[in-house]
């Protein structure tokens, strides 16, 4: 039957694919599979692990010598990390969007980090749609949300002004950037890499955030990349990045731990958030 056909398939996958923690020579391999994966973004590259400086490790899977897939593994106090300051997901990445090997390759990694790890989360990113096999292995999914777009189509209630934009670059890697831009009292931070500009970070009271960003999602517009607003998981933040125009996108959590742990965990840091959301969202409705 099709049924037993396709099982076939899949323990054949698996038993051609390797996962083992990658040596620091070989991260610029999953650094540059990164690129090319379709589930790649800033926050998958090994690059910016190092930047931040948090701890981590990172795994390949192999096809023969072929690394095929693998993702960075934050760490703390011995399991895997629940949350990366200012990083919204980490990996896992594969190659391609081949249904039966990612299948695969996600049931390698979840089977390698449930028997390194007490506790494990993975954040993974919005293409990474096929969260089967680690709720096979009995991981809990939380389910998360972003505002991505290619083209600016802001909503009508989003008030933007006449002003002079600066624009500062602050970090440089081979694949992505940190870039400042600021008018007035006003600073927005956003990475941009090979697919879109991010919202990363804001400063707290300024007046133009709306203005900046604006400028960011512009730019990254005219080099053909889109934007991502990173996050929209609570009613203020939600708001206001509602407004850029976005299609509204799910990514999801995977843990081992307690579901209302993980929800509590996540609710604290939107709580700390949402106090200046709720400036954004009145100064950008031109309240």
């Amino acid at each position: 039957s099709s049924t037993v056909a396709s099982s076939k398939r899949f323990r054949d996958a698996m038993s051609q694919l390797d996962v083992q923690q990658l040596e620091g020579a070989d991260y610029g391999r999953l650094e540059r599979l990164n690129v090319e994966s379709p589930h790649g973004s800033v926050f998958s590259a090994p690059s910016w692990a190092a930047y931040l400086a948090f701890p981590h490790y990172c795994l390949g899977v192999f096809k023969g010598r072929e690394l095929v897939g693998g993702g960075v593994v934050p760490l703390s106090d011995g399991h895997v990390s629940r949350y990366v300051p200012f990083t919204p997901w980490i990996g896992l990445v594969g190659r391609s969007e081949s249904e039966g090997e990612n299948l695969a390759l996600a049931q390698g990694v979840a089977e390698y980090l449930l028997a390194r790890h007490r506790e494990v989360t993975l954040t993974l990113p919005p293409e990474w749609t096929d969260i089967r096999a680690f709720t096979w292995a009995g991981m809990r999914a939380h389910i998360r949300y972003t505002y991505q777009g290619q083209e600016p189509s802001y909503e009508k209630r989003l008030v933007l002004h006449d002003c002079v934009i600066r624009r500062e670059g602050r970090h440089r890697e081979d694949f992505w950037c940190l870039v400042a831009w600021q008018t007035g009292d006003s600073e927005v931070e956003t990475l941009q890499d090979w697919k879109r500009v991010y919202y990363w970070k804001a400063n707290k009271g300024g007046q133009h955030h709306a203005d900046c960003m604006n400028a960011a999602i512009k730019t990254s517009n005219q080099h053909g990349a889109g934007f991502d607003m990173v996050g929209c998981n609570s009613p203020q933040r939600g708001l206001f990045k509602r407004s850029f125009g976005g299609r509204l996108t799910p990514y999801y959590a995977i843990s081992t731990c307690d579901a209302k742990d993980l929800r509590e965990d996540h609710a604290r840091r939107s709580d700390l958030q949402d106090v200046s959301a709720r400036a954004d969202i009145a100064r950008a409705s031109g309240v």
